[in-house]
């Protein structure tokens, strides 16, 4: 059974963040700020990010007629296939029930867009969103019987969730909330590591 749910917990993560192999899954639409950060680093952006044109030439008479991948360039067939692998990218990172609402987009381009559109919102969904991740850290604290790993998974989590958001906090304020978000067992600690933070700056 332990062996069973840690193959279960690693299939999770790798669900989560992907692999070299794999990009990570988008689990649902609400979870589209930390697969944003983890689809970031598995896949290329040029595509994505300036658009992709495939070439076209003159043929019979006809001029825009679209260029067979036999005949591309070097360069062209180097930028075809990594707008290629940008569009399977997204595309294997979205379960059937959300890729459904997208598939009319034919482009990385487009599809990225439509679904930063369809996750981020508008600016005032995006400002409800900063305010309500503020209003989570000022709140922020310990469940009872919590482990300290359990409480500091939250904790980065949130973080996570702030930096995506781009709602910067400075690292002292960070440090704070965390120490006193602890259980009151920890006091002391936290008391010692604040007053050697304090003597840290002082001397600085």
């Amino acid at each position: 059974m332990a062996n069973m749910v840690q193959v279960t917990n690693l299939f999770n993560y790798d669900n989560e963040i992907g692999t070299s192999q794999k990009p990570p899954k988008l689990l649902s639409l609400a979870d589209y700020p930390n697969w944003k950060d983890h689809f970031d680093q598995f896949v290329s952006w040029i595509p994505i990010l300036e658009g992709y044109t495939h070439p076209t030439y003159s043929w019979m008479g006809k001029d825009d007629v679209s260029k067979p991948v036999s005949a591309l360039t070097t360069e062209e067939k180097q930028l075809f296939d990594r707008e290629k692998k940008a569009m399977a990218s997204i595309s294997m990172s979205l379960p059937k029930e959300i890729y459904h609402s997208f598939k009319q987009f034919k482009s990385s381009q487009q599809l990225w867009e439509a679904l930063e559109k369809r996750c981020e919102g508008s600016l005032d969904v995006m400002k409800s969103r900063k305010d309500l991740l503020k209003k989570q850290f000022s709140v922020f604290n310990h469940f009872q019987n919590e482990s300290l790993d359990d409480l500091a998974t939250r904790f980065y989590h949130l973080l996570s969730e702030l930096s995506s958001a781009s709602v910067v906090y400075e690292a002292e304020e960070i440090n704070d909330k965390f120490l006193e978000s602890l259980p009151s067992k920890f006091d002391v600690y936290s008391v010692l590591i604040k007053e050697k933070c304090q003597i840290q700056n002082h001397a600085s």
